[in-house]
């Protein structure tokens, strides 16, 4: 079923056919709460929405986008955390981005967050943004 299996070293590994890549389909949920926050769940991520710019952009990585990952003083390059990650080139293409609407990225879905719309204890809006796939 999957005729571009690879191996490396003593790893094997494939990636889905294009074919069944070109049907997936995600969709965002959002919801604007007022703190104190939901608990914790890898399900969905928590942003300070006063800081954020609506509307958001849902799209795919694109050549020099740049995240502040949460806890960090400077940004990083997206490639470069995909590479760190050790994404398969298909993974990294169907990646979703959500970025505010001064293009700012705010999330790399799966991966990481942005630290200059994180939640802190001053925060009195919550955005809260989960995946679902189709």
């Amino acid at each position: 079923r999957y005729p571009n299996a690879r191996q490396k070293g003593n790893l094997f590994y494939t990636e889905p056919p294009a074919e069944d890549l070109a049907r997936q389909r995600c969709s965002f949920c959002q919801t604007w709460e007022d703190a104190p926050l939901p608990p914790f769940s890898a399900d969905y991520e928590l942003f300070d929405a006063d800081k954020i710019q609506v509307p958001l952009c849902f799209r795919h990585w694109q050549e020099g986008d740049r995240l502040q990952p949460l806890g960090m003083q400077q940004s990083k390059l997206v490639s470069d955390l995909f590479t760190n990650a050790h994404y398969s080139p298909v993974r990294k293409a169907l990646t979703w981005i959500v970025a505010d609407a001064f293009g700012r990225i705010l999330w790399v879905v799966g991966l990481r967050v942005a630290d200059w719309c994180k939640v802190t204890p001053d925060t009195r809006h919550v955005l809260k943004l989960s995946l679902s796939s189709d």
